[in-house]
């Protein structure tokens, strides 16, 4: 089978690159694994989370590792990844296990610690290695969390931030152009979807000035996206899911998260 024209948008493990990659000779391609690893804290005490910290407020604890911490109201947050029944003891409504999160009360908040770690993070199998571990961030964190969670979070496993992939060029041959994770995929949550939309809609603009000439059009796109891509995918090594933290705060804030560091 034969197309006048292919574009490739299958993602991080694109076949179509492969294939391009065995029948272009000027193009090839680089996977760089991103050894940063994450794991979260819920906050469960409220009443002593609100005592040091404000309502949408980002706060940076530590910078090694890297750690945020943040309460927001849980009207703002998305509810489909929301533990229900860590929310209930959040807000003593333990009896309110029917309800469903499309119908949870809107003045619940969620408070949560986020924690990054560059390569190996540490080993913690015990209460008194996590007790330590969140003393050596800040000596109030142990004070916001309950037993439970202080287990939850021993037992939680690490999350990888993904891979990275940048491409010599956009454009295979003559008539095969990538597009979206296919051509630059960033760990970075979100970023991704962004970044395709808007490559697609420079192609398509580059499309109509060349009269549909594909050849053209797709050598054109690449010189012109292809540095924009691999200026975001350094841009996002460098910053690693610090980046991702901001930006995640304001979508789901709906207002700047600016920094505030409480542990000075």
């Amino acid at each position: 089978t034969s197309f006048d024209f292919i574009i490739g948008t299958d993602g991080l493990n694109s076949i179509i690159r492969d294939i391009g990659s065995s029948q272009d000779p000027n193009f090839n391609y680089h996977i760089i694994d991103n050894h940063e690893y994450y794991k979260i804290l819920h906050l469960t005490n409220l009443s002593i989370v609100k005592k040091h910290m404000k309502t949408g407020i980002l706060y940076t604890l530590s910078t090694n590792p890297y750690t945020t911490a943040c309460l927001m109201p849980l009207k703002h947050t998305r509810r489909d990844h929301i533990d229900l029944d860590v929310i209930y003891r959040y807000n003593d409504e333990k009896n309110d296990s029917d309800i469903e999160h499309e119908n949870l009360p809107n003045n619940i908040e969620f408070g949560y610690c986020l924690f990054q770690f560059k390569n190996q993070p540490p080993e913690i199998n015990n209460r008194s290695e996590a007790v330590a571990f969140f003393d050596s961030i800040d000596i109030r964190l142990k004070d916001m969390i309950s037993d439970d969670e202080i287990s939850r979070f021993i037992s939680r496993p690490y999350t990888p931030s993904g891979r990275y992939i940048t491409c010599s060029k956009l454009n295979i041959g003559s008539n095969i152009v990538l597009l979206g994770d296919s051509a630059c995929a960033y760990p970075a949550r979100e970023v991704g979807v962004n970044v395709a939309l808007e490559s697609a809609m420079i192609l398509d603009q580059i499309l109509i000035d060349n009269n549909d000439n594909i050849f053209n059009s797709i050598e054109e796109y690449s010189n012109s996206r292809n540095p924009d891509l691999q200026a975001l995918s350094s841009y996002y090594r460098t910053t690693g899911i610090a980046e991702y933290v901001y930006s995640a705060a304001d979508t789901l804030l709906g207002i700047p998260s600016p920094l505030d560091i409480i542990k000075a």
